[in-house]
């Protein structure tokens, strides 16, 4: 736990640090920035706007850093420690009374297993049915046979 407490303190102070610093290259290029006669830059005259994106960058990294720290900072807050479910003994029988009326609605409202297998085999069969009274329909004789009307 500590640990974390420290890696949150360093990224609260890196964040802040960056976001400072991209503020100041920001406003430098923006509004302080003097062109000298006689010097040279190392990046000639895109300088000024190589400071300026800088800038921006660096304010954009620094606020995600203070964000981080407020999210991670609120989300260990809020991280409950584990502790054993006590529970009464009057409520838990309350708990274990619900528990079997629900098992009991349920044994009366499931299906068992011969009905489940007695509905299989029927739409086996009516599948077979469908089967057989596509395959005697040809285009000649397109009447169905009276014995599977029935």
């Amino acid at each position: 736990m500590e640990q974390k407490t420290k890696y949150l303190k360093v990224k609260l102070v890196l964040g802040c640090f960056t976001l400072a610093v991209g503020f100041l290259a920001a406003n430098l290029a923006l509004f302080h920035w003097v062109e000298r006669t006689g010097l040279y830059y190392l990046l000639g005259e895109f300088a000024r706007y190589v400071c300026a994106y800088g800038g921006f960058g660096a304010m954009i990294f620094g606020a995600m850093l203070i964000n981080d720290f407020l999210n991670l900072r609120s989300s260990m807050a809020k991280r409950p420690t584990v502790k054993p479910l006590k529970v009464k003994g009057a409520y838990q029988k309350i708990l274990a009374k619900t528990a079997w009326l629900l098992a009991e609605d349920l044994k009366k409202s499931s299906i068992t297993y011969h009905e489940i297998t007695t509905l299989y085999n029927l739409e086996k069969e009516e599948e077979e049915i469908v089967v057989a009274q596509q395959q005697l329909i040809t285009p000649e004789n397109t009447e169905i046979p009276s014995e599977l009307n029935a």
